[in-house]
């Protein structure tokens, strides 16, 4: 017969087992595009495009400025500034929910909008 003092705890555990390697996949945000050669020719497949970065994150997990720091450095590809200009829910990856898209500006035109860099 199992010690009761020990079987309480076997729930417990196992729910950390479980939940231990899904959460820790959770963490952080991504861009969403992929490169693909297409008839020799470089396509994007996702929503993300050279002058428009869409990142998907989790917000449990990443904070507004590592999301746009992501898609700044997608914007430092060809000397822009990152601007968001929609956000979704529920767009993305069941681990990683939203996403938001932003623009690359100018500097100028990310003044004009009230963007300080």
């Amino acid at each position: 017969m199992p010690n009761p003092a020990l079987t309480r705890y076997i729930p417990a555990c196992i729910a950390i087992a479980i939940l231990a390697p899904i959460l820790s996949g959770c963490a952080g945000a991504y861009i969403d595009r992929r490169r693909e050669a297409k008839d020799g020719q470089l396509a994007y497949v996702g929503q993300s495009q050279p002058n428009r970065p869409s990142i998907c994150y989790n917000s449990l997990t990443s904070t507004p400025q590592e999301v746009a720091a992501l898609a700044q450095k997608v914007c430092d590809e060809t000397g822009t500034k990152a601007v968001p200009v929609k956000g979704e829910a529920l767009d993305c990856t069941a681990f990683y929910p939203s996403r938001v898209t932003y623009q690359c500006v100018s500097t100028a035109d990310a003044a004009a909008r009230g963007f300080q860099y």
